[in-house]
């Protein structure tokens, strides 16, 4: 089984209707269009622009896919207590690279954990061709997006998927 891979653009700095810039804090939309090679072109409105969009009728707005979210604030000062957080979230950026079927396993529960601690956040599900589900996360923090396959946890050995996970965490803070 191939992990796909889709290379899906960060948020722009400003709206892709207007000159509003997106600032901290500030709700957007974005809105996925296949490209004539088969890539995502992302585009992102303010508010008052998506409102248009809804209204005018350019965009068939209901066979795209898009999502609201918002410009996160910037921190202030390192939080100890996230270190766990973004080793699991470097150890998911090396497995998200690899093929093996363990990996797409342990891939998928890394996301599921960097997703109940709010470091990523569902933005949608996409059914490939082949009817194989793909998770569709963005990065809190750095807008990035990641197409993650969608693994049944019933068909899991979950205790040998947590300590190869253990294992390799462990590994990575040494």
């Amino acid at each position: 089984m191939t992990l796909h891979s889709y290379n899906i653009p960060p948020r722009s700095r400003h709206c892709c209707n207007g000159d509003a810039e997106f600032e901290q804090g500030m709700e957007y939309y974005s809105m996925l269009e296949e490209g004539e090679g088969g890539e995502f072109l992302r585009k992102d409105y303010c508010l008052p622009c998506w409102k248009k969009v809804l209204t005018g009728g350019k965009e068939n707005v209901s066979q795209k896919i898009f999502w609201k979210s918002h410009v996160p604030v910037k921190k202030r000062g390192p939080d100890l207590s996230l270190r766990r957080d973004e080793r699991a979230f470097q150890l998911l950026k090396e497995i998200y690279q690899k093929d093996t079927e363990e990996d797409i396993v342990q891939a998928f529960v890394l996301t599921l954990l960097l997703a109940r601690n709010r470091m990523l956040q569902l933005r949608q599900e996409i059914t490939q061709d082949d009817g194989q589900p793909i998770l569709l996360y963005e990065v809190a923090d750095t807008e990035e997006m990641l197409c993650i396959r969608k693994v049944n946890l019933s068909n899991i050995a979950t205790d040998k998927v947590r300590q190869a996970l253990a294992e390799k965490l462990h590994g990575n803070h040494e």
